[in-house]
């Protein structure tokens, strides 16, 4: 065997050994990208997954984006962080079971607010959907309201800040 076919088997080995490694690795990849993507306590995307579900499709179409905000949460919060903590996620799972995949919902940050990205064409739909839920919702026989800003996603907006910034002024000016 000559030098030249060991280096080539040699190499071709380690090609195999990093084929398979990657092959066991990748499923662990996919769980931690879902993980980094989602917010711990409701199960929703969280702001970074928000982001990064908008980059990958808002060059393809217009979206609205709903920021509902829940009114009093300091009042569950007093009873212990727990129950607020089980408010947000009945809160959470009732909205992802409503929206039913006709909309992208997620956490806003680490507050008691929440985004909703809808198609720009199924907007008044979803306004609909969620005067509804703000009359469906309540833990141990407290409702659960949310009042709603409603801002339109521009396709230069990649961050939202600007949708965000315009929805959150429409929902303090609610809230008074």
């Amino acid at each position: 065997m000559t030098t030249f076919q060991i280096i080539l088997l040699a190499a071709g080995g380690i090609l195999a050994g990093i084929a398979a490694g990657l092959l066991l690795i990748h499923p662990r990849l996919r769980y931690l990208h879902r993980k980094l993507l989602t917010d711990q306590t409701t199960g929703l995307l969280n702001y970074e997954g928000f982001l990064h579900y908008l980059k990958k499709h808002q060059k393809k179409e217009s979206f609205v984006l709903f920021l509902l905000d829940l009114d009093d949460f300091r009042r569950f919060n007093r009873q212990g962080y727990d129950t607020g903590d089980k408010v947000l996620k009945l809160f959470a799972a009732r909205l992802s079971k409503v929206m039913n995949g006709q909309a992208i919902c997620a956490r806003y940050r680490l507050g008691d607010e929440f985004l909703v990205i809808v198609r720009e064409k199924d907007s008044q739909k979803i306004e609909a959907i969620l005067d509804k839920l703000n009359e469906q919702v309540s833990y141990e026989n407290d409702p659960v309201r949310f009042s709603c800003g409603i801002a339109v996603i521009e396709c230069n907006d990649s961050d939202c800040f600007s949708a965000i910034r315009n929805a959150h002024e429409i929902l303090m000016s609610k809230k008074k």
